[in-house]
């Protein structure tokens, strides 16, 4: 599976590291949410373990990899 492609690269805001526009994708993907919910999943799961926002998004896309490996 493929979280996304250059067109949607240019689409994240240039301010936005791209793991963290990786793990938003890969929750919207996911469990089909919009862009501001997928946010808030994150920032949610970082305050609540005392993390940063890019380490969580990193998280989650292995998570989703690791998956996809898994049912191929």
């Amino acid at each position: 599976m493929v979280l996304g492609n250059a067109a949607q690269e240019r689409r994240w805001p240039h301010f936005m590291p791209q793991a963290v526009a990786r793990g938003l994708r890969a929750q919207m993907v996911q469990y089909d949410l919009d862009e501001a919910r997928a946010f808030q999943y994150l920032a949610r799961v970082s305050q609540n373990t005392n993390r940063k926002v890019r380490d969580v998004a990193v998280e989650v896309v292995a998570d989703v990899n690791a998956r996809n490996r898994l049912t191929e």
